[in-house]
């Protein structure tokens, strides 16, 4: 929803030179770099993030500016009637701490493995 805060880590961020990221650059705005608490996990092609492990893992705060695109990026990352892949992520609500020190709440991508 127009609003809402996504935390990225994979394939989404601006250093993973992914097509998808261009999709999330032009319906969103960085908000910032931060962490949040979770490891990622190599899943071979894309990585994987953990919430409920040790450790911090580094990504990218974006605000969604435009319609339907939490959507289109949850097909992408395969959840709901039209994902592309089989749901081995779901949209979960976490806490950034963003490298300011703001603390916010977004969503993110986590591995259902």
């Amino acid at each position: 929803m127009i609003g809402d805060r996504l935390f990225v880590y994979g394939t989404l961020t601006r250093r993973s030179g992914h097509p998808m990221h261009g999709v999330l650059a032009r319906g969103a705005s960085f908000l910032g770099d931060g962490v949040v608490h979770g490891a990622v996990v190599d899943l071979g092609e894309y990585p994987g993030l953990v919430l409920d492990r040790d450790g911090e893992t580094r990504g990218e705060l974006w605000m969604i500016e435009a319609d339907g695109l939490l959507e289109l990026l949850d097909a992408y990352e395969g959840i709901g009637p039209h994902a592309e892949v089989a749901e081995k992520y779901e949209r979960l609500r976490t806490t950034v701490r963003l490298d300011d020190g703001r603390k916010l709440d977004a969503w993110i991508y986590a591995w259902r493995g």
